[in-house]
């Protein structure tokens, strides 16, 4: 069953395209927004992975790395497998060695 994406999910694919556009101040608006609606599903689907590594995307390009991180080990505690969480828990150290942190198709999650 397919289920539509919420605002949160809207919010971070819009802020995915805008940042590709190079309109980064409205993209870093909508990143901004994404976390603060993907919070609160998260809060509501509390054993949802994907919910937390879409928060952990929406942290990470928004700049908050350290709920970013807490995010994706939250997601990792619920599927330890989950390649897009690790991805994305990666994603500073990558941006640190040089290669832009570039992301998974889509986004990290």
């Amino acid at each position: 069953m397919d289920i539509l994406p919420d605002e949160g999910e809207v919010h971070l694919n819009l802020a995915q395209l805008l940042e590709t556009n190079g309109r980064a101040l409205e993209a870093k608006r909508e990143y901004i927004t994404a976390a603060t609606q993907l919070r609160k599903r998260s809060a509501y689907l509390i054993n949802d992975a994907e919910s937390l590594c879409f928060l952990g995307e929406a942290l990470l390009s928004s700049g908050n790395v350290t709920a970013a991180a807490g995010a994706f080990k939250q997601a990792l505690g619920l599927k330890p497998h989950y390649l897009r969480a690790k991805h994305g828990l990666s994603e500073p150290a990558d941006r640190d060695k040089g290669d832009g942190g570039n992301h998974l198709p889509g986004g990290s999650c």
